[in-house]
């Protein structure tokens, strides 16, 4: 799952740079309270966004419900995002300086996964959620329908990702 606020550098550079940082801190810190209530994991802050990931059997209920939760609860505050979610496998574990020469080292997953929830996110529109169509269905949330928006030509991968999008206002 991947979160990234819209028109940042506008924001950026009509608010006063200690309002910013307290709007942008408050907004990050009510995003990793609700992925930790889905029981997610924030892997790391993008400056003004989060990465997270969920594990487990119920990943992509867990997830999707996290980001429409998300959506629902953020989308016509001082800070509007866009969400990207998309599931497989990722490699996971210290990314870094590797030969101990006293450079950062940080834990961080990677793969194609992490580039498809990247780009889905950048890809989303304020308030919007887009995720594949088989993270929809393995969720299981008939409750909850989005709008198909068909296969999606995603920058770097050859063949198209079949789409939805959620938007406050379809639920």
């Amino acid at each position: 799952l991947f979160t990234d606020i819209r028109g940042s550098s506008g924001l950026i550079s009509t608010t006063p740079p200690r309002e910013f940082f307290i709007l942008l801190n408050q907004l990050l810190s009510s995003q990793a309270r609700e992925i930790g209530r889905f029981e997610g994991s924030v892997i790391k802050y993008t400056g003004d966004g989060v990465m997270a990931i969920f594990r487990g059997m119920g990943r992509s209920y867990l997830a999707l419900s996290c980001a429409l939760e998300l959506a629902r609860n953020r989308a016509d505050r001082a800070l509007p995002f866009g969400t990207g979610v998309a599931q497989g496998l990722v490699l996971a574990g210290l990314i870094g300086d590797s030969d101990g020469a006293g450079q950062r080292r940080q834990y961080d997953v990677i793969g194609d996964t992490v580039h498809l929830a990247a780009r889905l996110c950048s890809n989303a529109e304020l308030g919007e959620v887009i995720t594949t169509s088989s993270i929809h269905a393995l969720a299981k949330l008939d409750a909850v329908s989005g709008r198909h928006i068909g296969p999606v030509s995603i920058r770097g991968f050859d063949n198209e990702i079949d789409c939805i999008s959620f938007r406050p206002s379809d639920r």
